[in-house]
Protein backbone atom coordinates (compact mmCIF):
# COMPACT_ATOMS: atom_id res chain seq x y z
CA UNK A 1 0.00 0.00 0.00
CA UNK A 2 2.97 2.21 0.75
CA UNK A 3 4.27 1.68 -2.54
CA UNK A 4 0.68 2.60 -4.20
CA UNK A 5 0.15 5.66 -2.82
CA UNK A 6 3.67 6.85 -3.43
CA UNK A 7 2.96 6.04 -7.34
CA UNK A 8 -0.64 7.94 -6.71
CA UNK A 9 0.82 10.83 -5.72
CA UNK A 10 4.00 10.69 -7.51
CA UNK A 11 1.09 10.51 -10.94
CA UNK A 12 -1.27 13.85 -9.41
CA UNK A 13 2.08 16.26 -8.87
CA UNK A 14 3.79 15.08 -12.14
CA UNK A 15 0.15 16.39 -13.85
CA UNK A 16 0.21 19.63 -12.23
CA UNK A 17 3.48 20.07 -12.12
CA UNK A 18 3.77 21.64 -15.76
CA UNK A 19 1.96 24.48 -14.27
CA UNK A 20 4.36 26.27 -12.31
CA UNK A 21 6.64 29.46 -12.67
CA UNK A 22 9.15 27.42 -14.09
CA UNK A 23 7.21 25.56 -17.25
CA UNK A 24 9.29 24.98 -20.62
CA UNK A 25 7.66 27.85 -22.89
CA UNK A 26 8.42 25.46 -25.59
CA UNK A 27 11.33 27.58 -27.31
CA UNK A 28 13.86 28.22 -24.57
CA UNK A 29 15.09 25.95 -21.83
CA UNK A 30 15.90 26.84 -18.38
CA UNK A 31 19.75 25.32 -18.20
CA UNK A 32 21.70 28.40 -20.40
CA UNK A 33 25.65 28.06 -21.72
CA UNK A 34 27.68 30.42 -19.67
CA UNK A 35 31.14 30.43 -17.89
CA UNK A 36 30.20 29.59 -14.79
CA UNK A 37 27.54 26.46 -15.90
CA UNK A 38 30.95 25.57 -17.99
CA UNK A 39 32.93 25.45 -15.02
CA UNK A 40 29.95 23.31 -12.78
CA UNK A 41 30.65 20.74 -15.57
CA UNK A 42 34.11 20.45 -15.59
CA UNK A 43 34.04 20.48 -11.48
CA UNK A 44 31.63 17.43 -11.41
CA UNK A 45 33.78 15.53 -14.22
CA UNK A 46 36.88 16.42 -11.92
CA UNK A 47 35.68 15.82 -8.45
CA UNK A 48 32.82 13.20 -9.12
CA UNK A 49 33.06 11.35 -12.48
CA UNK A 50 37.37 11.31 -12.64
CA UNK A 51 37.97 11.15 -8.79
CA UNK A 52 35.57 8.51 -8.34
CA UNK A 53 36.47 6.10 -11.02
CA UNK A 54 40.20 6.74 -10.34
CA UNK A 55 39.52 5.58 -6.31
CA UNK A 56 37.91 2.68 -7.92
CA UNK A 57 40.55 1.85 -9.81
CA UNK A 58 43.01 2.18 -6.85
CA UNK A 59 40.78 -0.06 -4.86
CA UNK A 60 40.56 -2.82 -7.44
CA UNK A 61 44.41 -2.54 -7.51
CA UNK A 62 44.95 -2.80 -3.73
CA UNK A 63 41.95 -5.57 -3.82
CA UNK A 64 44.03 -7.60 -6.29
CA UNK A 65 47.41 -7.42 -3.91
CA UNK A 66 45.17 -8.53 -0.99
CA UNK A 67 43.85 -11.38 -2.87
CA UNK A 68 47.22 -12.36 -3.87
CA UNK A 69 48.31 -12.14 -0.08
CA UNK A 70 45.32 -14.58 0.62
CA UNK A 71 46.71 -16.99 -2.18
CA UNK A 72 50.30 -16.92 -0.30
CA UNK A 73 48.94 -18.10 2.60
CA UNK A 74 45.53 -18.47 4.74
CA UNK A 75 45.47 -17.07 8.30
CA UNK A 76 43.41 -14.44 9.70
CA UNK A 77 45.28 -11.77 8.99
CA UNK A 78 45.10 -12.69 5.15
CA UNK A 79 41.48 -13.17 5.25
CA UNK A 80 40.88 -9.64 7.43
CA UNK A 81 42.52 -8.06 4.66
CA UNK A 82 41.01 -9.61 1.78
CA UNK A 83 37.54 -8.87 3.03
CA UNK A 84 38.73 -5.49 4.23
CA UNK A 85 39.63 -4.70 0.56
CA UNK A 86 36.12 -5.94 -0.66
CA UNK A 87 34.50 -3.49 1.11
CA UNK A 88 36.86 -0.54 -0.14
CA UNK A 89 36.29 -1.68 -4.13
CA UNK A 90 32.42 -2.50 -3.75
CA UNK A 91 32.10 0.84 -2.05
CA UNK A 92 34.58 2.81 -4.27
CA UNK A 93 32.65 0.66 -7.26
CA UNK A 94 28.98 2.23 -5.78
CA UNK A 95 29.87 5.81 -6.06
CA UNK A 96 30.94 4.99 -9.61
CA UNK A 97 27.74 3.12 -10.53
CA UNK A 98 25.85 6.30 -8.68
CA UNK A 99 26.79 8.55 -11.56
CA UNK A 100 27.47 6.44 -14.81
CA UNK A 101 26.92 8.93 -17.52
CA UNK A 102 29.72 6.83 -19.27
CA UNK A 103 27.15 4.99 -21.36
CA UNK A 104 24.75 8.12 -22.46
CA UNK A 105 28.83 9.75 -24.49
CA UNK A 106 30.55 6.06 -25.37
CA UNK A 107 28.42 3.64 -26.83
CA UNK A 108 31.43 0.48 -25.86
CA UNK A 109 30.67 0.87 -22.50
CA UNK A 110 26.69 0.70 -21.86
CA UNK A 111 27.06 -2.80 -20.72
CA UNK A 112 30.42 -2.48 -18.32
CA UNK A 113 28.64 -1.75 -15.25
CA UNK A 114 26.92 -5.44 -15.60
CA UNK A 115 30.27 -6.94 -15.64
CA UNK A 116 31.52 -5.58 -12.38
CA UNK A 117 28.18 -6.22 -10.08
CA UNK A 118 25.07 -7.87 -11.30
CA UNK A 119 22.51 -7.04 -8.01
CA UNK A 120 18.43 -7.63 -9.19
CA UNK A 121 20.08 -8.95 -12.17
CA UNK A 122 19.29 -12.02 -14.02
CA UNK A 123 19.61 -15.22 -11.96
CA UNK A 124 21.87 -14.21 -9.10
CA UNK A 125 20.87 -16.64 -7.15
CA UNK A 126 22.64 -19.50 -8.98
CA UNK A 127 26.04 -17.51 -7.67
CA UNK A 128 26.19 -20.02 -4.52
CA UNK A 129 25.75 -23.01 -6.84
CA UNK A 130 28.11 -21.32 -9.60
CA UNK A 131 31.16 -20.67 -7.25
CA UNK A 132 31.03 -24.08 -5.15
CA UNK A 133 30.80 -25.82 -8.78
CA UNK A 134 34.26 -24.01 -8.70
CA UNK A 135 35.91 -24.16 -5.82
CA UNK A 136 34.69 -27.80 -5.55
CA UNK A 137 36.07 -28.94 -9.08
CA UNK A 138 39.23 -30.02 -10.63
CA UNK A 139 39.91 -28.33 -14.09
CA UNK A 140 41.75 -25.12 -14.38
CA UNK A 141 40.11 -22.57 -12.18
CA UNK A 142 40.13 -19.52 -14.95
CA UNK A 143 38.31 -22.14 -17.22
CA UNK A 144 35.58 -22.48 -14.91
CA UNK A 145 34.88 -18.66 -14.35
CA UNK A 146 33.34 -18.59 -17.71
CA UNK A 147 30.57 -16.34 -17.48
CA UNK A 148 30.32 -12.79 -16.58
CA UNK A 149 28.59 -13.31 -13.75
CA UNK A 150 31.43 -16.12 -12.08
CA UNK A 151 33.62 -12.43 -12.75
CA UNK A 152 31.52 -10.05 -10.39
CA UNK A 153 31.22 -8.25 -6.73
CA UNK A 154 28.61 -10.55 -6.36
CA UNK A 155 30.40 -13.88 -6.75
CA UNK A 156 33.41 -12.31 -4.61
CA UNK A 157 31.16 -11.50 -1.53
CA UNK A 158 30.29 -15.38 -1.42
CA UNK A 159 33.59 -16.47 -2.12
CA UNK A 160 34.63 -14.61 0.63
CA UNK A 161 31.55 -14.97 2.59
CA UNK A 162 29.94 -17.73 1.87
CA UNK A 163 26.35 -18.23 3.29
CA UNK A 164 25.45 -15.94 6.01
CA UNK A 165 25.66 -18.61 8.57
CA UNK A 166 29.77 -18.69 8.14
CA UNK A 167 31.92 -16.87 10.56
CA UNK A 168 35.44 -15.87 9.80
CA UNK A 169 37.35 -18.92 10.95
CA UNK A 170 35.06 -21.13 9.31
CA UNK A 171 35.79 -19.11 5.89
CA UNK A 172 39.63 -19.57 7.25
CA UNK A 173 39.86 -22.98 7.79
CA UNK A 174 37.51 -23.91 4.31
CA UNK A 175 40.23 -21.31 2.25
CA UNK A 176 43.20 -22.95 4.09
CA UNK A 177 41.54 -26.63 2.71
CA UNK A 178 40.94 -25.84 -0.39
CA UNK A 179 43.72 -23.18 -2.48
CA UNK A 180 40.11 -22.28 -5.38
CA UNK A 181 39.00 -20.28 -3.09
CA UNK A 182 41.95 -17.82 -3.19
CA UNK A 183 42.47 -18.27 -6.87
CA UNK A 184 39.19 -17.49 -7.72
CA UNK A 185 39.03 -15.02 -5.72
CA UNK A 186 42.18 -13.51 -7.53
CA UNK A 187 41.18 -14.45 -10.98
CA UNK A 188 37.46 -12.32 -10.54
CA UNK A 189 39.22 -9.53 -9.06
CA UNK A 190 41.92 -9.41 -11.82
CA UNK A 191 38.27 -9.07 -14.04
CA UNK A 192 37.30 -6.20 -12.04
CA UNK A 193 40.33 -4.27 -12.01
CA UNK A 194 40.47 -4.77 -15.60
CA UNK A 195 37.19 -3.51 -16.02
CA UNK A 196 37.43 -0.55 -13.94
CA UNK A 197 40.31 0.52 -15.28
CA UNK A 198 38.54 0.59 -18.60
CA UNK A 199 35.90 2.93 -17.06
CA UNK A 200 39.11 5.33 -15.40
CA UNK A 201 40.40 5.67 -18.46
CA UNK A 202 37.33 6.99 -20.47
CA UNK A 203 36.92 9.55 -17.39
CA UNK A 204 40.37 10.38 -17.29
CA UNK A 205 40.88 10.99 -21.39
CA UNK A 206 36.83 12.03 -22.26
CA UNK A 207 35.83 15.86 -21.95
CA UNK A 208 32.66 14.91 -23.73
CA UNK A 209 30.27 15.78 -20.41
CA UNK A 210 31.81 18.84 -20.35
CA UNK A 211 30.80 19.95 -23.67
CA UNK A 212 27.10 20.30 -23.33
CA UNK A 213 25.47 21.68 -20.21
CA UNK A 214 21.54 20.87 -20.99
CA UNK A 215 22.65 17.19 -22.37
CA UNK A 216 24.99 16.06 -19.99
CA UNK A 217 23.13 17.78 -16.74
CA UNK A 218 20.56 15.64 -18.33
CA UNK A 219 22.23 12.61 -18.61
CA UNK A 220 23.58 13.14 -14.80
CA UNK A 221 19.97 14.26 -13.49
CA UNK A 222 17.98 10.86 -15.19
CA UNK A 223 21.52 8.74 -13.51
CA UNK A 224 20.75 10.16 -10.12
CA UNK A 225 17.06 9.45 -10.52
CA UNK A 226 17.04 5.91 -11.50
CA UNK A 227 19.90 5.33 -8.56
CA UNK A 228 17.37 6.60 -6.37
CA UNK A 229 14.70 4.83 -7.51
CA UNK A 230 16.68 1.84 -6.75
CA UNK A 231 18.15 2.46 -3.99
CA UNK A 232 14.15 2.78 -2.29
CA UNK A 233 12.95 -0.14 -3.81
CA UNK A 234 15.62 -2.52 -4.38
CA UNK A 235 17.92 -1.68 -1.71
CA UNK A 236 15.50 -1.04 1.32
CA UNK A 237 11.91 -1.37 0.26
CA UNK A 238 11.79 -4.91 -1.39
CA UNK A 239 14.28 -6.95 1.65
CA UNK A 240 11.90 -4.91 4.41
CA UNK A 241 8.73 -5.95 2.72
CA UNK A 242 7.80 -2.20 2.15
CA UNK A 243 7.01 -2.82 -1.83
CA UNK A 244 3.70 -3.42 -3.32
CA UNK A 245 5.51 -6.65 -4.48
CA UNK A 246 7.15 -7.97 -1.21
CA UNK A 247 4.65 -5.92 0.83
CA UNK A 248 4.85 -7.12 4.52
CA UNK A 249 7.14 -10.05 3.25
CA UNK A 250 10.63 -9.44 4.93
CA UNK A 251 13.59 -11.15 3.62
CA UNK A 252 17.07 -9.91 4.33
CA UNK A 253 18.66 -12.28 1.60
CA UNK A 254 16.57 -9.70 -0.57
CA UNK A 255 19.49 -7.28 0.48
CA UNK A 256 22.46 -6.33 -1.55
CA UNK A 257 25.23 -7.39 0.10
CA UNK A 258 23.38 -9.51 3.02
CA UNK A 259 25.94 -12.33 3.04
CA UNK A 260 28.82 -9.87 4.13
CA UNK A 261 26.59 -7.66 5.75
CA UNK A 262 27.80 -4.48 4.59
CA UNK A 263 24.19 -3.53 2.16
CA UNK A 264 24.04 -0.47 4.04
CA UNK A 265 27.74 0.36 3.56
CA UNK A 266 26.29 0.16 -0.53
CA UNK A 267 23.64 2.66 0.26
CA UNK A 268 25.72 5.09 2.22
CA UNK A 269 28.54 5.26 -0.40
CA UNK A 270 25.60 5.89 -3.43
CA UNK A 271 24.11 8.43 -0.97
CA UNK A 272 27.80 9.74 -0.71
CA UNK A 273 27.82 10.02 -4.39
CA UNK A 274 24.85 12.02 -4.80
CA UNK A 275 25.69 14.60 -2.18
CA UNK A 276 29.11 15.21 -3.96
CA UNK A 277 26.89 15.90 -6.95
CA UNK A 278 25.70 18.19 -5.58
CA UNK A 279 27.96 20.08 -4.17
CA UNK A 280 30.38 20.18 -7.26
CA UNK A 281 28.49 21.69 -9.64
CA UNK A 282 24.17 20.57 -9.96
CA UNK A 283 23.60 22.88 -6.96
CA UNK A 284 25.29 25.61 -8.69
CA UNK A 285 23.71 24.68 -12.32
CA UNK A 286 19.89 24.66 -11.09
CA UNK A 287 20.02 27.59 -8.91
CA UNK A 288 21.83 29.47 -12.21
CA UNK A 289 18.26 28.22 -13.54
CA UNK A 290 15.97 29.37 -11.09
CA UNK A 291 16.00 25.70 -9.20
CA UNK A 292 17.70 27.22 -6.50
CA UNK A 293 14.95 25.56 -3.94
CA UNK A 294 14.78 22.09 -5.71
CA UNK A 295 18.34 21.58 -5.63
CA UNK A 296 18.39 22.75 -1.58
CA UNK A 297 15.29 20.21 -1.29
CA UNK A 298 17.47 17.35 -2.74
CA UNK A 299 20.94 18.39 -0.67
CA UNK A 300 18.64 18.54 2.62
CA UNK A 301 17.15 14.53 2.19
CA UNK A 302 20.49 13.38 0.78
CA UNK A 303 21.39 14.36 4.02
CA UNK A 304 18.65 13.04 6.16
CA UNK A 305 18.85 9.76 4.52
CA UNK A 306 22.77 9.50 5.38
CA UNK A 307 21.73 10.18 8.66
CA UNK A 308 18.76 7.97 8.90
CA UNK A 309 21.78 5.38 7.52
CA UNK A 310 24.16 6.61 10.68
CA UNK A 311 20.77 5.66 12.86
CA UNK A 312 21.00 1.97 12.50
CA UNK A 313 23.02 0.31 15.30
CA UNK A 314 23.29 -3.11 13.75
CA UNK A 315 23.97 -4.23 10.13
CA UNK A 316 21.14 -3.46 7.72
CA UNK A 317 20.20 -7.17 7.11
CA UNK A 318 19.53 -7.39 11.35
CA UNK A 319 17.10 -4.44 11.34
CA UNK A 320 14.77 -4.88 8.36
CA UNK A 321 11.75 -4.80 10.26
CA UNK A 322 12.87 -2.06 12.25
CA UNK A 323 12.17 1.85 12.79
CA UNK A 324 15.28 2.48 11.36
CA UNK A 325 14.45 0.69 8.35
CA UNK A 326 11.36 2.70 8.14
CA UNK A 327 12.76 5.69 8.04
CA UNK A 328 15.60 5.25 5.86
CA UNK A 329 12.68 4.07 3.45
CA UNK A 330 10.84 7.26 3.65
CA UNK A 331 13.47 8.93 3.27
CA UNK A 332 14.55 7.72 0.28
CA UNK A 333 11.22 7.66 -1.58
CA UNK A 334 11.63 11.45 -0.74
CA UNK A 335 14.59 11.63 -2.29
CA UNK A 336 13.20 9.84 -5.34
CA UNK A 337 10.62 12.60 -5.46
CA UNK A 338 12.79 15.37 -4.99
CA UNK A 339 14.80 14.27 -8.33
CA UNK A 340 11.88 12.85 -10.53
CA UNK A 341 8.87 15.20 -9.16
CA UNK A 342 10.86 18.58 -8.33
CA UNK A 343 14.07 18.99 -9.87
CA UNK A 344 13.85 17.82 -13.44
CA UNK A 345 10.82 19.21 -13.82
CA UNK A 346 11.79 22.43 -12.35
CA UNK A 347 14.97 22.66 -15.05
CA UNK A 348 12.44 21.74 -17.98
CA UNK A 349 14.55 18.35 -18.63
CA UNK A 350 13.29 15.39 -19.55
CA UNK A 351 12.73 12.71 -17.38
CA UNK A 352 13.75 9.11 -18.83
CA UNK A 353 11.77 5.84 -18.28
CA UNK A 354 13.06 3.79 -15.07
CA UNK A 355 13.71 0.40 -16.17
CA UNK A 356 12.15 -2.48 -14.35
CA UNK A 357 15.07 -4.60 -14.44
CA UNK A 358 18.91 -4.06 -14.33
CA UNK A 359 21.02 -2.10 -12.32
Amino acid sequence: MRALLTALTLSAVLLMSGCGDNAYDGETGLIKTTAAGSASLVSLNNRVLRANSQAASEAAQEALDAMHALETEVNEESYAGATASFVTLMTAWKRVEATYVAQDFEEALIDMPRFIDQFNIGKNSDIPAQMDSVVNGSGDVAAALYTSSHKTLNALEYLLYGDEQNSSAQMVTLMASNPRYAQAAALIVHSLQGHLSVINDYYQESKAFETDIITSTESLLNVLIDSSYKLKEWRIGEPSGFTLKYEDDLDPARAEYHRSRHSLDAVRAILEAHQQVIANGLYDISAAAGAENEATLVNTVIAEALAACDAFENAYEDDIAGAHAARLYDKLDSLHDAYYVSLINALDLTAEIIEADGD
